[in-house]
């Protein structure tokens, strides 16, 4: 039950713990603009799930790393996202982490070098002949670089960057930083293929420093780079002040940060607003000395409210309560600290930007729901909150400018979820007594592979028909453990319609394919099909196909498998 952030205080080195606990975690992965983002992979602890259509994700009762676990989230088209926490045992950590979308911010040629500049001066530095493949030999074609800045007086910056702000200096001394400002670069070559700094080789970052970022900044810096592995910032260099830029070398590349580190000590306690615990809330944690825009530490409450951080030793501090949108509804003042302490119970007021959300959630046996969350969707940003054993209350902090949210309650087990339930904004309870989730969902493909494990999905489900001889029918997942896409494709073909229809041979001769991609059985896309497809229903647009598939499938990597499946999907063209 805890805040996730912070680091174990017991080494004298920051790594993940060796210690072992059995603790639950709920998360959301969203985009820039607060959109859910389905069938991110996330992974902690040789742990693996994908989010669903609302983003989230939720492990029960898994084993991980009590101190400096760490959880990543990926997804095709984004550069990877990161949280690490300390895991209390029998509890629910709550996540939120927001994915940053990968921009090309220019081309460099790789024989010559040169530079890319983006973002009010940021910058990016190439030498000539300085890049290299994954097998360190040179490269010398076009280097399109992939690069964000994060910016500390960004709403969301502490869900934008990667792991918290814990960190190990060059004498491998645990700390935690304070941050001016952060990079995050990578490259890809003209066949897509992943580039790095050659070894010996250095590339110059500029980082701007805007607005009240710039007061007090040091004229040297130290940098820091994110380690993938360990989930915490490792200090490698510095860079120094130009003007109103930190201008550093790096020799590779990964998130870089420009941060100044403090001692730290433990910080615990539980937060209330009239006595209901704010579970699941964002905290930002800054020091009065410093800039309030750059902040010292992140994390969320657990679902009990309960926090455990670790923060900067002899500092006066400042939490910051955050609704969903990132923005600051409440503070509190406290410290300073010399040692470790427990702050206890402590009220803070939200009253102005909140209501408190309770009611009862049961399945279609009217039995409450073991595994499920409700979803908020304020008209501004989209969360959720965990369903605990068939009921949820959970105090819910308005982004500015909403003026009504609507609610829906979601079965995670029995795939089905009760319809949207709208209401004004106000500073009032919302009792929402029994909500039933048990509208089943219509759209879907579901099949086996080999006989096996049944796969189910149905997240942007879609067909269409483009002539009388082409037909389509595409969904991807939206379960933990379905496929991440199924693709059926017919032409070339008779009338398309209600009737049976063989795709047999290869892609150059055969009048369709049928793809699936399951992370399980790592299959591939299709190079050979022997596979039927009934149609029971073939309606007009906004009416239902219905049917089955049966057959072989081989894939390109050479591998056969045996589908058997069915789909209900309304027409789209």
């Amino acid at each position: 039950m805890i805040m996730t952030i912070g680091v174990s205080c017991n080494d004298d080195t920051i790594q993940q713990s060796t210690n072992k606990v059995t603790t639950s975690i709920f998360g959301t992965v969203l985009n820039e603009s607060r959109e859910p983002v389905a069938d991110a992979m996330i992974v902690i602890d040789g742990h693996s799930v994908l989010s669903d259509d609302y983003g989230n994700f939720r492990f029960n009762n898994i084993s991980i790393a009590q101190d400096n676990a760490f959880l990543t989230a990926t997804k095709t088209g984004y550069f990877k996202g990161s949280r690490t926490f300390q895991a209390i045992e029998n509890s629910i950590n709550t996540i939120k982490i927001v994915l940053l979308e990968k921009s090309l911010v220019g081309t460099i040629d790789g024989a010559s070098g040169g530079e890319v500049s983006f973002d009010n001066g940021a910058k990016v530095e190439l030498p000539g002949n300085g890049v290299s493949k994954s097998d360190g030999t040179t490269y010398s074609g076009n280097v399109s670089v992939y690069a964000r800045r994060l910016d500390p007086r960004e709403d969301n910056f502490l869900q934008y960057m990667p792991g918290n702000l814990s960190a190990e200096d060059a004498s491998g001394a645990e700390a935690v930083l304070e941050t001016y400002g952060m990079l995050v670069v990578e490259l890809q070559g003209a066949s897509g293929e992943s580039l790095n700094i050659k070894e010996g080789s250095s590339s110059t970052l500029t980082i701007p420093l805007e607005g009240t970022i710039a007061n007090g900044a040091p004229t040297t810096i130290p940098l820091w780079y994110f380690n993938e592995d360990t989930g915490v910032w490792q200090e490698e260099g510095s860079a120094t002040l130009v003007g109103d830029k930190y201008v550093g070398e790096v020799g590779h590349f990964s998130f870089w940060n420009c941060d100044a580190p403090f001692p730290l000590i433990e910080l615990t306690g539980t937060v209330y607003e009239n006595q209901e615990t704010l579970g699941g809330v964002d905290v930002k944690i800054s020091r009065t000395n410093g800039d309030p825009n750059r902040p010292t530490g992140y994390g969320s409450t657990d679902v009990y409210g309960e926090f455990r951080a670790n923060v900067p030793a002899n500092e006066i501090l400042v939490l910051e309560f955050l609704n969903n949108c990132g923005e600051s509804v409440s503070s509190q003042t406290i410290g300073p600290f010399s040692a470790d302490i427990d702050l206890g119970d402590f009220d803070v007021n939200v009253s102005s930007s909140s209501a408190l959300v309770m009611g009862t959630a049961v399945n279609c046996d009217d039995q409450p729901i073991a595994n499920g969350y409700v979803v908020v969707n304020d008209g501004v940003s989209i969360t959720s909150y965990p369903i605990l054993n068939g009921n949820f209350s959970f105090l819910l902090l308005y982004c500015n400018g909403s003026t009504e949210f609507e609610i829906r309650v979601i079965d995670a087990i029995n795939e089905t979820e009760s319809g949207w339930l709208s209401y004004p904004v106000s500073n009032t309870t919302v009792n929402l007594g029994e909500v039933i989730a048990c509208n089943e969902v219509t759209e879907f493909v579901r099949y086996t592979i080999n006989g096996g494990q049944e796969y189910l999905a149905y997240t942007d489900v879609g067909a269409g028909t483009d002539g009388p001889t082409y037909m389509h029918l595409s969904a991807t997942n939206q379960s933990i453990q379905g496929p991440e896409y199924f693709n059926l494709n017919l032409f070339n073909g008779p009338n398309i319609g209600v009737g049976t229809f063989l795709i047999e041979g290869d892609l150059q001769e055969a009048n369709g394919w049928v793809d699936f991609y399951i992370s399980s059985v790592d299959s591939s896309y299709a190079s050979y099909s022997n596979v039927t497809i009934e149609f029971t229903e073939y309606g007009e647009i906004d009416e239902f196909i219905k049917g089955t598939v049966i057959g072989y499938i081989k894939t390109i990597v050479n591998d056969s498998f045996y589908i058997d499946g069915n789909f209900s999907v309304i027409r789209d063209i």
